[in-house]
């Protein structure tokens, strides 16, 4: 048998030897990843992005569109609880921002395909609310009891730009998603074949909203797939930067949960138990 234990090395000084040989690599990342890129001339949280339409994950969806030529994003928020306060950006805040080595994708979408998706994103993201005082989102109680957290893996929380649409969270699955038209006026159409701006892990089935969502077979997806690109998403967000010099983050209001007589008090009050401590 084997026994394992953890041992607290707080008080464990530092290898002398070890440090120095690694000296040069620990230079050139410290400095790396505290270059500065750049300003906000807002903050911003995560958080907000389980709640609607988001500063934080709507500059990647802008970004994404912008690279692609797409007409639609998808994209999910990758940090739990972060904030990115108003002022100097860094290499490191990035790391924060966008925590996954993942690539750009450009797929084509039947607008059917688009709806099944964002059913079954939101189907893993939102509550079915019967009453004004059910939760809007699905969380539940920790083991430990020390507050609150979501049923689901929120990297799969994907939300959509490029389109106008809210979520009904009193309907059931398949009934949810209602989008009235493109951001740019245009009519949609559920029969129309879009380009799409995924991530490379969405693009490769995980999280199964391309495969149980939108319906389409794993064997196909990689056919789906009509542009990728070199860089990881998180190098193009430090160039976007880079290249604005000041960026002021904002929501695109390109969707919302209804009816929000009953969704704007539940989320507060989720809002509350997530992040606030309330048990």
């Amino acid at each position: 048998s084997v026994r394992g234990r953890l041992s607290n090395m707080k008080r464990q000084a530092a290898d002398c030897d070890f440090m120095a040989n690694f000296s040069n690599q620990y230079t050139k990342v410290y400095e790396f990843v505290n270059r500065r890129i750049g300003q906000f001339e807002e903050g911003m949280e995560s958080k907000d992005a389980y709640f609607g339409s988001s500063a934080f994950i709507d500059m990647v969806h802008e970004m994404q569109l912008e690279i692609s030529g797409a007409d639609v994003s998808f994209t999910a928020p990758l940090s739990y609880n972060y904030i990115i306060s108003k002022g100097d950006i860094y290499v490191r805040d990035m790391f924060k921002l966008y925590s996954y080595e993942n690539m750009l994708c450009c797929m084509q979408l039947t607008g059917s395909e688009i709806k099944g998706f964002l059913e079954y994103s939101y189907s893993k993201w939102a509550n079915q609310m019967t009453t004004p005082n059910d939760h809007l989102l699905q969380i539940v109680r920790k083991e430990d009891g020390s507050g609150y957290g979501f049923r689901n893996y929120g990297y799969n929380f994907d939300s959509a730009a490029g389109i106008i649409y809210t979520v009904d969270v009193t309907k059931p699955y398949g009934k949810r998603i209602h989008i009235e038209r493109m951001a740019d006026g245009s009519a949609f159409h559920l029969s129309k074949k879009y380009k799409v701006a995924v991530n490379s892990y969405r693009a490769n089935g995980g999280g199964e909203l391309l495969t149980k969502g939108a319906g389409i077979p794993v064997s196909e997806l990689k056919n789906r797939v009509i542009a990728s690109y070199p860089k990881d998403l998180r190098y193009y967000l430090m160039k976007m930067i880079e290249e604005k010099k000041s960026v002021m983050p904002k929501a695109l209001n390109q969707w919302k949960f209804i009816p929000t007589k009953w969704t704007v008090p539940a989320a507060a009050l989720d809002r509350e138990l997530l992040f606030n401590g309330r048990k």
